[in-house]
C-alpha cells in the first residue's frame, strides 16, 4: 500500500471514529443514551485507524519483510485460534526462524561499511 495513502485513511477513519461515537444523531436527545450502533460504528472505525496507522508507521520494516513470514504467521494465528496454549512455542518458533533466515545479507568484516567511506 501507499505510505501516504494509508496515513490519509488512518486519519480519516481516527476522525469519522471520533465523531460517530462522541456525537449524538439528529434524532436523539441529549438526555437519550447514543445509538449504539453509531458507538460501535464509531469504535469500529477507531480500531481500524489505529490498525492502519500503525501500519503506516511500520511501512519501511513491512516492505523488508521476507516472503515467508506473512504465510508463516497466518499458520501461527490460524494454529493459535485451535490451540491457544500453543501461542508461546509458535512465537518462539518464529523468532528462531526469522534468526535463521537464510536470505539475510551476510555483513563481510573485511569490508568498510559505506558510513566509514567518510
Amino acid at each position: 500500500m501507499h505510505r501516504p495513502t494509508a496515513g490519509i485513511m488512518a486519519i480519516v477513519l481516527l476522525v469519522a471514529g471520533v465523531t460517530l461515537s462522541l456525537l449524538p444523531t439528529p434524532t436523539e436527545s441529549l438526555v437519550v443514551a447514543p445509538n449504539p450502533l453509531y458507538t460501535n460504528l464509531g469504535s469500529t472505525c477507531l480500531k481500524l485507524g489505529l490498525i492502519v496507522g500503525l501500519m503506516w508507521l511500520a511501512h519501511p520494516q513491512l516492505s523488508k519483510m521476507p516472503e515467508w513470514m506473512p504465510p508463516m504467521l497466518l499458520m501461527s494465528l490460524v494454529l493459535a485460534v485451535r490451540w491457544p496454549k500453543a501461542i508461546p512455542w509458535l512465537l518462539l518458533g518464529v523468532f528462531i526462524l526469522s534468526m535463521l533466515d537464510p536470505h539475510k545479507r551476510k555483513v563481510d568484516p573485511r569490508k568498510p561499511s559505506p558510513r566509514s567511506r567518510g
